[in-house]
């Protein structure tokens, strides 16, 4: 199974999940399943330096706070609390 194959089936099991797909190579293909099916916050090109997937780690845990806040405020406003 691909990355990008994983990726969506994980999607379908854990839509709320921050995902990202690591590889060696860039293809385009794989990166717009990724993307289309997948629904990933990030695509990194291996090798990475370790300053940046330190930024990208940062970034992905913002976003997943972001999002969990997301649900927090809709959920308060239909009150579902």
């Amino acid at each position: 199974m691909s990355g990008d194959e994983l990726l969506s089936k994980v999607n379908q099991l854990y839509p709320d999940l921050v995902k990202m797909l690591f590889s060696g190579y860039l293809d385009i293909g794989a990166l717009i399943k990724a993307v289309n099916e997948g629904r990933i916050f990030r695509y990194i090109v291996k090798p990475c330096e370790l300053d940046e997937l330190l930024a990208i780690v940062r970034q992905a845990a913002e976003h997943c706070d972001l999002l969990c806040e997301r649900k927090r405020l809709i959920a308060e406003f239909a009150g579902e609390e």
